[in-house]
């Protein structure tokens, strides 16, 4: 059975080296929850006057290799910095910067340009090494941030994530 062709999922003529706010989400294969699974219960860290119990992503080792490498990012990649994450047991959600930091201009064709893609394949390699297994669906999702409101929302979004997937799973 032919299956149809599938839409490329970056914005056409846009450059993603360029400075800006990225809200990325990486999938694992067919959805399995291989990276931890949500959690109910009091954290060490509550402060007091919070009531309620916290729901919160309980990293299994492959969770914990993937946070290991995503704190990476930031020392590995001049003017990209990991602003804020999830884990969730089947997908990762990144709020990326890239700064000025880059370079002055535009990269040549034989040059390696730190991209959005490049830091994702180098990411998802690199615990794919680690665990000797893809783990990872091919591709990503992403959304340029336009403003100072879609970027709180968006770490808004991230912070709650937990609590969604709870609420909608149980």
């Amino acid at each position: 059975k032919e299956f149809p062709e599938r839409k490329h999922p970056r914005l056409k003529n846009f450059d993603y080296s360029s400075v800006g706010a990225y809200f990325l989400t990486l999938c694992t294969k067919n959805r399995e929850p291989t990276l931890g699974k949500i959690t109910v219960g009091r954290l060490a860290f509550k402060p007091p006057n919070v009531q309620g119990e916290d729901i919160f992503v309980e990293l299994s080792d492959i969770g914990k290799i993937t946070d290991k490498y995503i704190q990476n990012i930031n020392k590995v990649y001049d003017g990209i910095c990991v602003d804020k994450y999830i884990i969730m047991p089947d997908h990762i959600h990144l709020l990326i910067i890239i700064s000025g930091g880059l370079r002055a201009s535009r990269p040549t064709e034989k040059e390696c340009a730190k991209t959005i893609c490049t830091v994702v394949r180098s990411l998802k390699r690199m615990i794919n090494k680690e665990i000797s297994s893809s783990i990872w669906q091919e591709s990503f999702f992403d959304h340029v941030i336009r403003n100072n409101e879609d970027f709180y929302q968006t770490r808004k979004y991230i912070e709650e994530n937990p609590a969604r997937w709870y609420y909608k799973n149980r």
